[in-house]
């Protein structure tokens, strides 16, 4: 873009003064570098609380950490961890550093519950797995992750069948309905029979029970007619998965 600026002197005389300016000009930005920081890469923006079922296979979890940048040394990651019941070497096992080799950003601890450290239910712990250190500082954020164990018991066929005398369907009940002719459909499902449906001697079919998530039991019943008529119309199971 050219500017002209015009100045009259007394002799007459036009004087043409240019200037201009070069809109094309690139203005190059400082290289940023971020600072070097730990975090545990969770999907919340918060901290995180897990709860973790303890089975008796000692199965781990794994808690993603990520730095801030990449480096071309190793770096080691510091880790402490918390709790007012859970001892290590009891009720878990974890590493108290996690070295990240050079060009590695990403990676995750192993924290296993121990299965014996348990020996009731009923029994809860909650530790706290906390970034500290000075070679990689903890970021300001997710620096804190929350493990709730408690123990997890295998779930058998045995032990899913037989009566159950606290059956309820919204606030009517306690009945007692029965699950009989269990049939395994894998390590963590079967399906079977549910009896006394409604507590009125109806019996369901295929019911399909799910413990895939231990956090999560269901049971779910397929929609079929139950042979029964009320005020001249047949009455069905709709199709319900619940709770168990």
């Amino acid at each position: 873009m050219n500017k002209i600026f015009f100045c009259i002197l007394f002799a007459g005389l036009v004087v043409l003064s240019v200037t201009s300016c070069d809109k094309n000009t690139e203005v190059v930005d400082k290289e940023v570098i971020p600072p070097t920081l730990a975090k545990f890469n969770t999907i919340l923006a918060a901290d995180t609380i897990k709860t973790y079922y303890v089975t008796s296979n000692n199965a781990p979890i794994k808690i993603p950490i990520g730095i801030s940048n990449v480096s071309g040394q190793d770096r080691t990651v510091q880790l402490t961890y918390t709790s007012t019941t859970a001892v290590a070497g009891t009720q878990y096992n974890a590493p108290a550093t996690l070295v990240f080799p050079a060009g590695k950003v990403l990676d995750s601890l192993t924290f296993t519950g121990l299965f014996t450290g348990f020996p009731s239910s009923s029994r809860i712990d909650t530790v706290k797995i906390e970034i500290t250190g000075t070679e990689v500082p903890a970021s300001s954020y997710k620096n804190r992750f929350y493990v709730i164990m408690r123990k997890y018991c295998d779930v058998t066929l045995a032990g899913i069948a037989g009566d159950y005398a606290h059956t309820m369907e919204g606030t009517y009940g306690p009945y007692t309905s029965s699950v009989i002719n269990l049939t395994s459909t894998g390590p963590t499902t079967a399906t079977g029979t549910l009896t006394n449906v409604y507590d009125d001697g109806i019996t369901a079919t295929n019911v399909v029970f799910n413990w895939t998530d231990p956090a999560n039991f269901t049971v779910t019943i397929p929609e079929q007619n139950t042979g029964s008529i009320v005020s001249g119309y047949q009455r069905w199971i709709r199709t319900s998965a619940g709770h168990w």
